[in-house]
């Protein structure tokens, strides 16, 4: 039997990604969230090893979720499918993902506020780009389910469940409904359980700093002690050689 390395991170949407496919595969691998033994050399996770008799170690989400999802035959039925999910494969890791993440994170406390706000309307282009592909369909990819939908819509999930609010959601109702169309597929559900839709964007809120001790402020207060001092002396060193210039040269 296979295995599939994951990590533990509930909301860590490229394992998702993997997991999902799992669900269409015909011989589900085993599911394994403490580090894979250094023989394996992993470079990231999810990474998968095959239960062939070489121990072959597929890594990256996208390379973990096709050799999956092609078991299942969720990966297209012709050259022009494949394509496509392919197509859609390289959307979700190039173009939303990092709009996601940089929407996203700082409402996790992962990374800084974005104060201009722009990332929250990056997103939103993104998402009409997708919106109006799926207008005249069910399906990014033919008429069924594919490795296409698993991998866009665990890259949205993200902005689902913490930035999309309702009004953001009225002007996405494309992708809105595809999502949800998603999401509660069976393979779907026995992963990702029900999705609760943000309501509100959570507010961003620094964290209190905690006061410092006196041992910290003692350490402070030396420390601009020393760099006062270190500044004086580079001061002085100046002034010497401005003076050295200015001095008239000695007779011979």
């Amino acid at each position: 039997m296979a295995s599939l390395y994951i990590s533990p991170h509930p909301d860590d949407f490229r394992s998702l990604m993997a997991l999902v496919a799992a669900e269409f595969c015909p011989s589900r691998p085993c599911t394994l969230i403490e580090d894979p033994p250094a023989s394996l050399a992993l470079c990231s996770r999810p990474g998968l090893v095959l239960d062939s008799g070489g121990g072959e170690v597929l890594s990256g989400a996208s390379a973990v979720a096709w050799y999956l999802a092609s078991q299942g035959k969720r990966t297209g039925s012709n050259a022009k499918q494949e394509s496509q999910v392919w197509q859609w494969l390289s959307f979700a890791d190039n173009e939303l993902t990092p709009v996601s993440c940089a929407v996203v994170f700082p409402l996790l406390g992962v990374m800084g506020v974005d104060k201009k706000q722009s990332s929250h309307a990056e997103m939103m282009r993104v998402l009409n780009v997708l919106d109006k592909n799926l207008e005249p369909r069910t399906f990014l990819v033919g008429d069924t389910l594919t490795l296409a939908d698993i991998a866009v819509a665990t890259a949205a999930l993200l902005p689902f469940k913490y930035a999309l609010e309702p009004s953001d959601r009225k002007a996405l109702q494309n992708v809105t409904r595809w999502f949800l169309t998603c999401v509660n597929q069976p393979q779907f559900v026995k992963v990702l359980g029900q999705i609760s839709l943000c309501e509100k964007m959570v507010p961003v809120t620094p964290k209190p700093s905690k006061p410092k001790t006196e041992a910290q402020l003692k350490k402070e207060a030396k420390n601009r002690e020393k760099l006062e001092k270190f500044q004086k002396k580079k001061e002085m060193e100046e002034k010497k050689k401005q003076e050295k210039k200015l001095a008239p040269p000695t007779e011979v």
